[in-house]
Parts: structure tokens; sequence; C-alpha cells
């Protein structure tokens, strides 16, 4: 049976339950994620050898049950989910949306893997 450490307000327990059950046999540790736009909560989850990116809505927090946030996080796995059938690399590998369609699990991406998320300070930006 496989371990699971997390930060206290990360992620709901809800969340916290279902990825337990998920990965139940792999050691998993969930950590927080700097910045974003959405006031969605964000995780990364490290499951043995892999991560995973975790998008939660949290409508015990939200106004209006977090109908916005719902409607997001559909959208954003409609759009991965779409682009992946069409053969297009640029996007995750795959995504789930589990929970009513309060959790959206996505690869996760991580700068210490190479990944880059923004320009450099001294990057140029040529206008156009």
């Amino acid at each position: 049976m496989g371990t699971m450490a997390h930060p206290d307000n990360t992620t709901t327990s809800q969340v916290n339950q279902f990825i337990a059950d998920k990965y139940a046999n792999l050691d998993v540790s969930v950590h927080p994620v700097e910045g974003g736009y959405s006031r969605n909560r964000r995780a990364i989850i490290d499951v043995g050898d892999k991560s995973v990116f975790a998008k939660e809505v949290d409508a015990n927090v939200l106004p209006d049950d977090g109908e916005l946030e719902l409607d997001w996080l559909r959208k954003d796995y409609e759009v991965v989910s779409e682009l992946g059938e069409l053969g297009m690399s640029i996007v995750p590998g795959w995504a789930e949306l589990h929970l009513k369609g309060h959790l959206l699990l996505m690869p996760s991406y991580k700068q210490e893997d190479g990944w880059r998320w923004s320009l450099s300070a001294n990057e140029a930006v040529i206008p156009r």
C-alpha cells in the first residue's frame, strides 16, 4: 500500500480521498502550485515516478457554487481532448475530468524537467 502526503489546504478532502483511491498502491505527494489566474485549487501530484497536474473547483468557497469555474474547467477538458484527438502535439497527452466535473487531471510539465512557462526577462519581444 502506498502513502499520501499533502499540505492541508492545497486540495479538498474529497479530492485527497479520490487521489488516494486512484493511486492506492503508489506513494503520492501533493504540492501547491504558485500563480495562475483562476480561483480554482491547483496542485502538482507526484505519483511514483510521474507527476500529474490537478485543478479543482471548490464550490464551497466560491460564489454561485463555482458555476463559472466549472464551465471553464469543462472547457479546458474539452479543448485539450479535442486537440489531442486531432493529433496536436502542443497539448497534454491526456486529460481526465472527475468528481462530477470538479476535478481536472492532466500530465504535469515541471520546470525541473526542462519546461519553461514564461519568457526570461532578457529575451526580446519582436513587435508586429
